[in-house]
């Protein structure tokens, strides 16, 4: 029983995705509210631009601000910003 629960987590691990995400919120010097946020995949993940549009959105909606669109020329499709005042 205890082996065959052991390969069921081996083959678990070896075909789930495993994605993260890190956010950071923080005070500009300006006085703006800054939000950051990153995401990792631990291989090649195509759907990290989609999620990291998602991530966006969301966080548009609960901050209700405009997007710093100059961060997003500088950054890759898995990280972003915005800043609320």
């Amino acid at each position: 029983v205890f082996s065959s629960l052991a390969l069921a987590g081996l083959c678990a691990s070896l075909f789930i995705g495993r994605r993260r995400v890190w956010v950071r919120a923080g005070t500009h010097p300006d006085g703006r509210t800054m939000v950051e946020w990153a995401l990792l995949a631990r291989g090649e993940d195509h759907r990290l631009a989609a999620e990291a549009a998602a991530i966006r959105k969301l966080l548009e909606k609960e901050w209700l601000t405009a997007p710093d669109r100059s961060a997003d020329n500088s950054k890759k499709a898995g990280a972003g910003s915005i800043g609320a005042k």
